[in-house]
């Protein structure tokens, strides 16, 4: 066993308010695998970039293994064997190959050149060289993105077999697969247990829901309590008003008096004491919880019960076919989940729905009046600020803004240019865009990609809350589980031209 050693490690990036990390400590086995979790923007790539020694820091880290950090520069212009040779030098190829055996990988793709390979491919790739390197402690960002359903699989059984990594996910059954620790960063401190994710937050929703609780019971005790003390002030300025009045010539008895008033004197200290004690009681709870409110979905209603619709509907790429002979309809209410490998024209379908592409034979029917909100796959060209890029979009700035502080985007960040925004920030804008935008149809392509897992259960809820009319793509096996009513599943057009529809 070794351990990597963080100690009082302060790190905060240059002109932001706050440090992302301060007076940070923590001791992490390296034989666990150990999932790094927590909110957009909390440091879970930071933590990672500073184990591999490429940031400046504060305090002290060290560590008995060589830190290797996931996703990795590499030439792309070169055959990915090269390509691999030139980014991590020391590996064998017998190792690479047998890793690659592993991931489902043929030997060719290290033939091809690296700008060829899908995003999958790639993804797997390079994962393969990283451990095939010898003493390699691997650093693994977000490696399930470019990968479908069955791809995300597969990779969590291979990294179940692997002695230790730490991984940053945000899927929660790829999560669940393949690690064994968890370390949660939370608004104010971490977390760090054995188990799965799923352990851990059930573990977790419970004791907020409990502090919630308590929280409310202590919010009615402050207000009697409060109630109680002004009650007693009353008293006490009455008594004291009464030294000095006469009742039929008579002095008043001081004496008596006097002690009323210090008894009141003494109830009050107690009232406010005990008030204090609760409000101090309620400050230290809730502190980590994550959930920040609700937030309203304003779907539509159209005028017919079938939305829209594709009909026997071709598209190619010059000679590549993206889909062929595809038939989708689309009723109201429905939750349809678009699923298919990686090749099999996913995106295309929605883009002909859109009106982003357009059919070369088929029929596509789209009402002219159907309004739809539609979130595209990529997003990182986004810019500008968080209110005009949402009125260039025809979304109330306010109410974006308003879902993004619910969905933990900190309000100072809404005047700074969005295209410094992380991956997962900058999908949060355009999320936030399309939830805002009244509509009756939502079509999302990879709503997901970066996205916290906290957020991603924000949204379940939400979707299960208003019942939008949805079509989608997501590899999150979690979130279509629990959100799609109908699943289609689409083939790549190379092996049939037939789409298998599947009812829930």
């Amino acid at each position: 066993m070794s351990a990597i050693i963080l100690q009082n490690v302060t790190f905060g990036y240059p002109g932001a308010a706050q440090n992302v990390f301060e007076n940070f400590s923590a001791v992490l086995d390296t034989d666990w695998k150990l999932a790094l979790t927590g909110r957009n923007g909390r440091g879970k790539s930071t933590l990672l970039h500073l184990l591999c020694g490429e940031y400046g820091y504060s305090g002290r880290i060290s560590a008995g293994v060589q830190a290797e950090y996931f996703p990795y520069a590499a030439d792309a212009s070169l055959d990915a064997l090269s390509a691999l040779y030139v980014a991590q030098p020391d590996i064998e190829l017998w190792r690479l190959k047998a890793e690659l055996n592993k991931l489902g990988v043929g030997e060719e793709a290290l033939e091809r050149p690296l700008c060829t390979l899908s995003g999958g491919e790639r993804t797997k790739v390079m994962l393969a060289a990283l451990f095939a390197k010898e003493n390699a402690f691997p650093l693994i960002d977000e490696p399930t993105n470019h990968l479908d359903e069955g791809g995300r699989k597969k990779l969590s059984d291979y990294l179940a077999a692997k002695r230790g990594f730490i991984l940053v996910s945000h899927d929660r059954d790829f999560l669940d697969g393949c690690c064994d620790h968890v370390l949660a960063l939370n608004a104010e401190g971490y977390e760090l247990r054995k188990g799965s994710f799923s352990d851990w937050w059930r573990d977790k929703t419970a004791t907020d829901a409990a502090e919630a609780e308590k929280s409310a019971r202590l919010q009615k005790q402050i207000a009697a309590l409060e109630t109680a003390a002004a009650r007693t002030s009353a008293w006490a300025d009455k008594v004291e008003a009464s030294k000095n009045q006469k009742v039929a010539d008579l002095r008043p008895d001081k004496g008596h008096i006097g002690a009323m008033a210090a008894k009141m004197a003494k109830r009050a200290k107690v009232t406010e004491r005990r008030r204090e004690q609760a409000a101090e009681e309620k400050r230290s709870l809730l502190k980590n919880a994550e959930f920040y409110g609700n937030f309203k979905l304003t779907p539509l209603s159209f005028r017919t019960q079938t939305l829209c619709s594709l009909t026997h509907a071709d598209f190619s790429f010059g000679e590549s076919p993206a889909v062929r002979d595809v038939s989708l309809t689309v009723e109201r209410g429905e939750r349809i989940a678009l699923r298919g490998e990686n090749g099999s024209g996913k995106s295309t379908v929605l883009k002909l729905l859109t009106g982003e592409l357009t059919a070369q034979s088929g029929i596509v029917q789209v009402p002219g009046d159907l309004r739809i909100s539609y979130l595209p796959q990529n997003v990182s060209g986004i810019c500008g600020t968080v209110a005009g890029y949402a009125a260039a979009h025809g979304a109330d700035p306010t109410l974006v803004m308003t879902i993004l502080n619910k969905f933990d985007l900190r309000s100072e960040l809404f005047s700074r240019d969005i295209s410094g925004y992380s991956d997962g920030q900058k999908k949060k804008v355009a999320l936030a865009v399309s939830l805002a935008t009244p509509a009756h149809l939502y079509i999302w392509d990879e709503p997901l990609n970066f996205i916290d897992l906290v957020s991603r259960i924000q949204l379940e809820e939400l979707i299960l809350r208003f019942r939008p009319t949805l079509l989608f793509i997501e590899h999150d096996a979690a979130f279509c589980r629990n959100v799609a009513t109908r699943t289609v599943e689409l083939r790549r057009p190379c092996r049939t031209s037939d789409a298998k529809v599947h009812g829930r």
